[in-house]
């Protein structure tokens, strides 16, 4: 009777046993079991009721919470379409055993990014899984719900995680601590519950995704019939000549093939994600948001300013002529081929101001060419939101590349038109799903490739074409045809952003919005391509300067709804502004209309956001609650920077102000009533929401000013929740006031983030910090810097004042000044902290008395500083960094001689990095790419602020407005740092070490100096005249790999400092000596040997003979060696091999090697056979000859972790560039041999290990002395290259 009882118990028993949970029995079920012989268990009141124990409460009744409007509302129109929820009800939905929704599941796997994150919906799912049985029910009961409600649900989370897997797998392998989660969720409760075989299929389809992490989904490539056949150029054209080919040479048909497929690459290598938030429009994360549209939107650019270029080269009108028509043709072909983007990228080309104005040459075309232009002019015109454009689209079958703005548009309109959250908090699900119709459209066309042959040559010519700009190509227009003949026959209007007109005006007499009138030379102007595409660029205002002075250009976009679109909110669009005349009330500040006298604007051309450069504060108040439309960015900087000009009292007088307008004069009914839906409640809705930001992000004003907090509680109480409109928004602003009154301001960094953190790596016997393994010192650091930041506001960054970015990593004034410490306290702590780490650094080398021991803990801070970039703390980096390249620590020169040749190469390249040249542009690059968590270089961003605080005025001349673009800067700044700590790290605080990082031991400057010196003075570095950068910094600059045997010598000082104490009794006093053998012109060369000055030896007949050599060493002029004759053969062999090694060309030097040359057949051939290896083995060399010249430059990097086995800790390579390729070439132990196929595994994983760590795309070259045609057959079937390492011009004379 109790066998499914006891199986279930012990099932949950072991389902629980990993989060601590467990099975308690009802006391019940002791008295009579199921009640007797025969007792049905549901008759029976002694039922077994199951309890899970020790998961009550948020966890238990996460799924169990009843649909409320406060959780789940559905569309009027359509019951059950869900039109806001909050995350758990998305997930219960996804879910839902009773409701099955395919489309949703696609919905939601395309668009959760956009309302929370993969680890969090990981985490929801898995606690959907192990969702207990309800409190309460009988055994009868808990078998239907196990099998009508436990079993769907767990069968639709494993399905959604099926599909998200195959999708997406870059969410689980991209981020280990996921991907981890999932195994154990899969090991420990899909594998262990009655869903074996599907929970198997999962585990083996991540192992899958863990190995081959790419997302890129398998197309379908098998045709049922071969590519057509290449249409080539008349004569045939290699790899290298076709640098040579014209674009006239090429059919037309063939250029548009190949240009479709580079197209196709680009297109299907969209992700969903990056149609989000309309990332493509925001400089700042553009590229890194939607790095593939961005490579659409800069292809279409670059065709189109390519057509104009085409044409205006030609200088004869035949010439010109014929281009255009093959341009015209070219775009009907494109046509042809379904490659709708292409079509418009020639036809924007085409209808650019340069071309449009050329009369003669519009009038040389046949009839049927003018016919042709004119239809597909027609056909992708804008009119009508592209209505002709789409009609077409709906008649093609794929394969086909559509145009990718249209999209965007609809993108954009769907994104302004609603919002992300409705009222009380809601995801916005409508929104989402609206915005999911679109992408799978996109996603549709990526499905099926076309069935071309890519030709390669043609490839390259298309990638090697160099468009003019477009003030270039207007210049040449004018010099090709005069402006008097600017119009053509049959004018044709650049496409524009603006609807269509049917007629078709003269340019010279109504040019396009955007282009010059040709009366107007000084005017340049603005292809049609970034007429048609520069709007997706960005949306903020582009008549702003950039850095470099320039004036980006983006038309006005009016974006115009679908007709199959739904409908959907609508963004308030101003089109003409109805003034309502107000009432009279004294000491209103918001009466005055913007004018020169008040407010300065510049107008956004690609939105209807006026961006504000200085105003009054009313009229920055006014703007910060503007009845038109909200503007978010203006907000958050508003609060962020504004007790720069105001004080937070000020602040909430004007917005109660500017919340209670006064009524209009008129008190017609329907003027009242479009007053109130235009004007008063769009304005309490935005001061509400100004007050709710305030709250949340800067709630630090009202807990330090009681004054303020009570004013504010009153005008929230008596003023919003009082309200009609406002009363539950105002309600919930007053519970957030509480909350944070009685639980304070939560911390950043999501806590729901689920999967174990890495145990600490802590030593037996641990007393001082470095007794930590460097990965563990460099996971502490990163604890403790970004505990640092996290107790930092934003305000802070705004309000402190000491100017140091450059002098922050040498400054040793560690003083703040009292505003500081008072405005920005937590902000002079981690800059005193910078100081602390990167004096701890110098303290902790120049204590330790032995050179060896302190060259290990030189070794150890390096490797530190290795791990701390790995976890993305640039802030512990560069203070370590610091310290290391002072000049206390680069003067003990012997002991950097004694680190390893890893450590010295390392430390360049971070030297290289963490550089203030170019304003810190090697740092800035790197921090394109990060992503969180991550504690950024904060002496940069410091840096930044104290540029703009002190080169930008805090108010406009001579108006006296306040600067609010300067404001609106500093905000971005602080911004980005905000972005790069929103997430904490997953690590465990080992609170000794915490403790002992919290009081780090430093030695006082002019102590550490002191020390130093004495350090020096014992190691004798004195000696060594070479600076550090001459031992070690150039190579490392360069790049050079051929440094770490330069190095390898400098390991033993001491042998130098006896070659050089010997200098001052042997210089010039060299014996002669009988000798069997001379020297010719060829062993000098190979002894590098250059002429100048002389030195006696013996040739064969013992005759005096006199070798010039150079008569002063520009880089060790005092090493000379002791009489050769007075010491035995090894020593000298020693001594000419670090001469050697370290290019040291002193007279004794070269005689000692003649010498020894000369004496020994032994030496003389092993020494022959070295060089000749040497330069033999001449990659540089060797890569330049084969490809014909290019750039040549060292990869160099430290295995130390054994992240990839199969060859040395120390893995080189040489990068070789030659537009427009990039080559990486291992150096590994078969360059020296015959390349065979056994080579090449290891070759391919060094490819794309060094790949991945030089972070571009790269082609491999592998260099060998010879290889087999089998193992070459191979590499070119792979798209790699062989490169045989060929001799130096230098010969070698046995």
């Amino acid at each position: 009777m109790f066998s499914k009882l006891d199986r279930y118990k012990s099932h949950a028993l072991a389902r629980r046993h990993s989060s601590g949970g467990k099975v308690t029995v009802d006391s019940r079920v002791l008295d009579n079991s199921y009640g007797g012989a025969g007792a049905s268990p549901t008759d029976s009141p002694s039922v077994a009721i199951i309890r899970i124990a020790g998961t009550s409460g948020e966890e238990d009744s996460l799924f169990y919470q009843p649909d409320t409007p406060q959780n789940l509302v559905f569309e009027e129109k359509e019951p059950d379409a869900i039109k806001g929820a909050t995350l758990v009800k998305l997930v219960e939905r996804l879910t839902n055993e009773k409701v099955s929704d395919t489309s949703f599941g696609a919905d939601f796997l395309l668009t959760f990014r956009s309302f929370t994150n993969s680890r969090e919906c990981l985490n929801l799912l898995i606690q959907r899984f192990r969702m207990p049985s309800p409190p309460g029910a009988t055994y009868g009961q808990l078998q239907d719900w196990m099998k009508n409600v436990q079993r769907p649900i767990r069968i639709k989370i494993i399905g959604f995680i099926k599909s998200w897997l195959e999708k997406y797998p870059k969410d689980f392998t991209k981020d280990p601590d996921n991907g981890n989660k999932l195994h154990g969720f899969i090991a420990q409760d899909i594998l262990s519950s009655s869903h074996q075989t599907p929970g198997e299929q999962l585990a083996k389809l991540l192992a899958k995704k863990m190995d081959d992490p790419s997302d890129k989904q398998n197309l379908a490539l098998v045709f049922s019939e071969p590519p057509p056949k290449p249409m080539l150029p008349t004569f045939k054209k290699t790899s290298v000549q076709s640098a040579q080919l014209g674009f006239m040479d090429i059919p037309a048909e063939e250029i548009a093939r190949q240009i479709t497929l580079r197209e196709f690459k680009m297109f299907e290598g969209i992700k969903p994600w990056e149609f989000f938030n309309q990332s493509w429009t925001k400089k700042d994360i553009q590229n890194t948001a939607s790095p593939n549209i961005m490579k659409m939107i800069q292809q279409f650019n670059r065709v189109s300013q390519w057509v104009c270029t085409e044409i205006l080269r030609a200088e004869s009108l035949k010439t010109r002529i014929a281009t255009l028509a093959r341009c015209i043709e070219l775009a009907d072909e494109l046509m042809q081929y379904n490659n709708l983007n292409g079509t418009l990228e020639i036809i924007s080309g085409l209808q650019a101001a340069s071309i449009y104005r050329l009369k003669q040459t519009w009038e040389g075309l046949s009839q049927k060419q003018r016919d042709t232009f004119e239809h597909l002019k027609e056909l992708v015109a804008r009119s009508q939101n592209y209505a002709k454009l789409r009609a077409h689209l709906r008649q093609c079958n794929p394969p086909m590349i559509p145009y990718l703005g249209i999209y965007l548009t609809d993108l954009i309109f769907v994104e302004e038109g609603n919002k992300d959250y409705l009222e009380g908090g809601l995801i916005n699900w409508t929104k989402r799903r609206r915005l999911a119709t679109i992408i799978k459209e996109v996603q549709t066309y990526q499905l099926k490739p076309y069935n071309l042959e890519s030709v390669h040559f043609l490839q390259i010519f298309l990638d090697s074409t160099e468009p003019l700009s477009e003030e270039a190509c207007y210049e040449m227009s004018l010099q090709r045809e005069a402006k008097e003949n600017a119009s053509p026959a049959s004018p044709s209007p650049p496409i524009s952003l603006h609807n269509s007109s049917s007629s078709l005006p003269n340019p010279a007499e109504n040019p396009a919005p955007g282009s010059p009138a040709p009366g107007s030379p000084a005017t340049q102007p603005r292809t049609a391509a970034s007429k048609a595409l520069g709007f997706l660029m960005g949306k903020k205002n582009l008549n702003r300067a950039d850095s470099t002075g320039q004036l980006p250009y983006v038309p006005t976009v009016t974006p115009v709804a679908s007709a199959a679109a739904p409908a959907m909110e609508e963004p308030e669009l101003a089109v003409e502004e109805e003034e309502f005349e107000l009432q009279h009330r004294h000491g209103y500040k918001f009466y005055d209309k913007d004018s020169d006298s008040n407010i300065l604007l510049e107008r956004d051309g690609s939105s209807r956001i006026d961006i504000v450069i200085g105003a009054t504060i009313p009229k920055l108040i006014e703007r910060l609650t503007y009845e038109k439309y909200p503007d978010s960015s203006y907000v958050v900087s508003f609060l962020m920077t504004y007790p720069t000009f105001t004080t937070p009292l000020e602040l909430l007088q004007l917005l109660i102000m500017r919340f209670h307008i006064p009524p209009p004069t008129s008190t017609a009914s329907d003027l009242v009533e479009r007053f109130q839906q235009k004007k008063e409640r769009p304005i309490m809705l935005r001061v509400l929401n100004v007050c709710k930001m305030w709250v949340d992000r800067h709630f630090e004003d009202f807990k330090n000013d009681p004054e303020l907090l009570s004013k504010f509680i009153s005008f929230v109480e008596n003023s919003m929740v009082k309200s009609i409109l406002l009363s539950k928004a105002g309600t919930a602003l007053r519970a957030s006031i509480t909350s944070k009154l009685e639980n304070g301001t939560k911390k950043r960094g999501p806590s729901k983030i689920g999967g174990e953190p890495p145990k600490p790596l802590l030593p037996g016997n641990f007393e001082n910090l470095l007794d930590l393994p460097a990965l563990e010192l460099a996971r502490q650091l990163a604890l403790k810097s970004w505990n640092l930041l996290e107790e930092i506001s934003s305000r802070e960054f705004i309000l402190y004042t000491r100017n140091q970015g450059f002098e922050l990593a040498t400054s040793h004034d560690t003083k703040e000044t009292a505003q500081n410490t008072q405005k920005s306290p937590h902000v002079s702590v981690i800059v005193s902290y910078f100081m602390s780490v990167r004096d701890w650094v110098i303290s902790e080398i120049v204590k330790v008395g032995n050179k060896d021991e302190r060259a290990k803990v030189l070794d150890h801070f390096i490797t530190t500083v290795q791990h701390s970039l790995s976890l993305n703390d640039f802030y512990s980096s560069h203070a370590m960094i610091a310290g290391l390249e002072s000049d206390i620590i680069l003067g003990l020169k012997s002991t950097w001689m004694a680190t390893p040749v890893t450590t010295t190469n390392s430390f360049g390249t971070f030297r290289t990095l963490f550089s203030s040249r170019d304003n810190f542009k090697s740092i800035r690059s790197k921090m394109n790419s990060i992503e969180p968590p991550c504690v950024p270089p904060i002496a940069v961003y410091l840096h930044d602020l104290a540029q703009i605080r002190e080169t930008v005025s805090d108010n406009l001349e001579p108006s006296m407005f306040i600067h609010f673009s300067k404001r609106q800067r500093m905000a971005s700044v602080v911004n980005l740092i905000s972005n790069l700590t929103i997430q904490r790290y997953r690590l465990t605080e080992v609170e000794a070490a915490q403790n002992m990082l919290s009081s780090l031991p430093v030695l006082e400057y002019t102590e550490a100096k002191k020390i130093s010196s004495e350090n020096s003075r014992r190691d004798g570095d004195a000696q060594l005249e070479e600076s550090w950068d001459d031992l070690f910094g150039k190579a490392t600059q360069n790049s050079k790999v051929q440094r770490a045997s330069t190095i390898t010598a400098l390991v033993n000082p001491a042998l130098v400092r006896d070659l050089r104490a010997e200098s001052t009794d042997s210089t010039g006093s060299q014996n002669s000596r009988g000798s069997s053998g001379s020297i010719s012109k060829a062993d000098q060369g190979m002894f590098g040997m250059r002429v100048s000055g002389s030195t006696e030896v013996h040739n064969a007949a013992g005759q005096e003979k006199t070798l010039k050599t150079k008569s002063s060493d520009n880089v060790n002029s005092g090493f000379v060696t002791a009489n050769p004759s007075n010491m035995n053969r090894r020593e000298a062999e020693r001594r000419l091999h670090t001469a050697r090694t370290l290019s040291i060309e002193s007279a004794s030097v070269k005689t000692l090697a003649v010498h020894l040359f000369l004496d020994d057949a032994n030496f003389r051939t092993e020494f022959v056979r070295e060089t000749q290896t040497k330069q033999k083995l001449d990659p540089d060399e060797a890569l330049k000859n084969h490809f014909g010249g290019g750039e040549v430059s060292g990869l160099y990097y430290n295995d130390r972790e054994g992240s990839v086995f199969g060859w040395q800790e120390e893995i080189s390579a040489k990068v070789f560039k030659k537009s427009p390729n990039t080559f990486i070439a291992p150096v590994l132990s078969p360059t020296l041999q015959q390349i065979g196929k056994a080579d090449l595994s290891l070759y391919l994983r060094a490819h794309k290990f060094l790949t991945e760590f030089y972070g571009q795309p790269t082609k491999l070259a592998i260099l060998g002395v010879s290889i087999d045609e089998s193992t070459l057959a191979i590499l070119n079937k792979m798209g790699a290259v062989f490169v045989p390492v060929v001799t130096s011009s230098k010969t070698v004379t046995n």
